[in-house]
């Protein structure tokens, strides 16, 4: 992928080395040959030599690196927007969904409050008239012998 066979460099077949003598082998003659070949022809070898270094440069330089994460982090804020959006609730949804919750809660302790307090009375612990906030505050007087509250 990064040398162009005759542009920015040579490619040389692989043949594993095997039983077979080094001087043998098709991978080091094709070494061999393409040394001689660049060592022989120096015009070729300082146009292969700038091609190689365009060609990094381009494919490896600082401003591609650059470019390449800068789109990137464009990439990565774009899919966190989205997926910002697609899991969070619009601020007035969120605020009706708020005081929604808040009601509902006032109103499960309003009811919890009245049914203890009818239990209360039923039960004859507290009287009729008095509410529940007064009755916990007398018996809070009276355990610790404080005045009125």
């Amino acid at each position: 992928e990064t040398i162009v066979d005759g542009v920015t460099g040579c490619l040389i077949d692989y043949f594993p080395l095997g039983t077979a003598s080094p001087s043998d082998n098709e991978t080091v003659k094709g070494f061999a040959n393409a040394i001689e070949n660049i060592l022989s022809d120096s015009v070729s070898a300082m146009r292969m030599g700038k091609n190689g270094q365009q060609r990094v440069d381009s494919i490896f330089g600082m401003e591609t690196f650059r470019e390449k994460w800068w789109d990137l982090l464009v990439e990565a804020q774009n899919r966190g927007i989205l997926r910002h959006r697609s899991h969070s609730a619009s601020y007035p949804s969120v605020l009706r969904t708020w005081l929604r919750s808040i009601f509902w809660e006032g109103l499960q302790v309003f009811t919890l409050i009245l049914l203890v307090t009818y239990g209360l009375r039923e039960a004859k612990l507290i009287d009729k008239d008095v509410t529940l906030v007064r009755a916990l505050s007398q018996q809070y007087q009276q355990l610790f012998n404080l005045d009125e509250l």
